[in-house]
């Protein structure tokens, strides 16, 4: 499939949306906290921050006339608040939709969001995924990402 990646506009933001709601929900198998719909009118305000950042990039079918968003990725340069040996970037929420899974869509969200990100001076990229989703970490591995931190949590059930 061939798959064009462009700066999301604010007319994408709905379909955005429903995408971010549809991933957070299906982490939820995975072990994620976090609640889609519950979330609808944050998650909104926040992708149109990285909207109007020009930090999110959205993937489309390339040979079709159709506007349908396919994919979409988030992407950062941080700015923490303590300097770094070097300038790091961030991904976030690499979204395909399950029918366009397995073209190439991912992979072209990636090289988008890993070539904006060097354009804008960052030499290493960081990006965190679920650990029990062995699918997407195996992915992200075979693009040459390697685990750099690990966070782990337990229940508080005792106390």
């Amino acid at each position: 499939m061939r798959v064009s990646v462009t700066p999301a506009e604010s007319d994408a933001l709905d379909a955005v949306l429903e995408c971010w709601i549809d991933l957070v929900e299906g982490q939820r198998a995975y072990g994620s906290h976090i609640e889609g719909e519950t979330n609808r009118e944050a998650a909104r305000d926040l992708l149109g921050q990285y909207i109007a950042g020009e930090m999110l990039a959205v993937a489309r079918p390339a040979d079709e006339s159709a506007d349908e968003i396919i994919g979409f990725v988030m992407f950062y340069r941080d700015r923490g608040l303590f300097e770094e040996s070097v300038p790091r970037g961030v991904i976030e929420n690499v979204y395909v939709v399950p029918s366009a899974r397995g073209n190439g869509v991912g992979s072209a969200l990636m090289d988008y969001a890993e070539t904006e990100l060097a354009d804008r001076g960052v030499e290493v990229v960081g990006l965190s995924a679920m650990a029990e989703n062995r699918t997407a970490r195996e992915w992200y591995r075979s693009r040459g990402y390697e685990e750099h931190r690990v966070v782990m949590e337990r229940q508080l059930d005792d106390h």
